[in-house]
């Protein structure tokens, strides 16, 4: 597929993804479904459209160290770009914690309010409790929960200093912290700094192949542990293991395209592929 054919059927799968959430917002107003099992349908409708979207960019992603299931949790990984949106809906159906400047944007909010993303003010103390209390709500319900720590992507060389508000969340659901480091084989996915989007999205689609290697690091345990010390860890472990991955480390590895963990979405979903 060419870069030109690449970069329309990424932003008509986009489309595609923004009118079935739509429907599916006009719909819930009319059914008696519960917040939970709306929530449940937001990750499965990413995880159906990330798959789909990788293929569209020719992104493969590799799993490194497959963990054993993840049904619950908070998901802490580096952060780099919005592909690692994609690329982490591969392991399981996923909700994401982005900020409110992201809901506030044009255009970009739109799709993260359709994508049930929960929004934190990370510049705001005040409200982080009660940002706290809507992911802990996610948790309790048993859905996996994304949060990049860093609070900003990174240019992939390196990762950059935790932010320990959030990991109260997973102390007050009582649910354990799994951690993932995240690296591109190609620096033309990093998103981060003055970057523009559609820019970004036409040099990534002038790629012939992009390789994600994502890498599990197992899970801390949050009982009788404080926020600044589940956050100082995670940042050691994902620290040290991503300066091993860009030095070369290069663990027993799985095609996740070949690692079936979890059923796919049971929706029927409209687009290319």
């Amino acid at each position: 597929m060419n870069k030109a054919l690449k970069f329309i059927s990424f932003l008509y799968l986009l489309v595609c993804f923004i009118l079935e959430s739509l429907a599916a917002r006009l719909s819930k107003g009319n059914s008696s479904e519960s917040p939970k099992d709306a929530l449940r349908k937001s990750a499965n409708r990413i995880s159906d459209y990330s798959n789909r979207a990788l293929r569209i960019l020719g992104i493969r992603t590799f799993l490194l160290d497959v963990p054993s299931e993840i049904r619950s949790g908070l998901i802490v990984a580096n952060h780099i770009s919005y592909l690692d949106v994609l690329v982490l809906s591969r392991v399981a159906p996923l909700l994401f914690v982005t900020s409110t400047e992201v809901r506030d944007t044009p255009g970009l909010g739109l799709i993260t309010r359709l994508a049930g993303c929960l929004f934190v003010e990370r510049r705001n103390r005040s409200k982080i409790k009660s940002d706290s209390s809507d992911i802990q709500a996610a948790l309790d319900s048993n859905i996996p929960v994304v949060l990049f720590p860093e609070g900003t992507s990174s240019d992939g060389t390196g990762v950059l200093p935790f932010r320990a508000a959030l990991f109260q969340s997973a102390i007050d659901a009582k649910t354990p912290v799994h951690l993932f480091q995240i690296h591109y084989e190609d620096e033309a996915a990093a998103y981060h700094g003055d970057h523009q989007f559609l820019s970004h999205l036409w040099r990534v689609c002038s790629r012939g192949r992009i390789r994600a290697n994502l890498r599990y690091l197992g899970r801390l345990k949050t009982e009788n542990q404080d926020r600044k010390s589940l956050a100082i860890q995670a940042e050691i472990r994902i620290r040290s293991a991503h300066v091993s991955g860009i030095r070369g480390g290069s663990p027993s590895q799985s095609n996740l395209d070949e690692i079936r963990l979890y059923p796919r979405a049971r929706e029927s979903q409209p687009g290319l592929l």
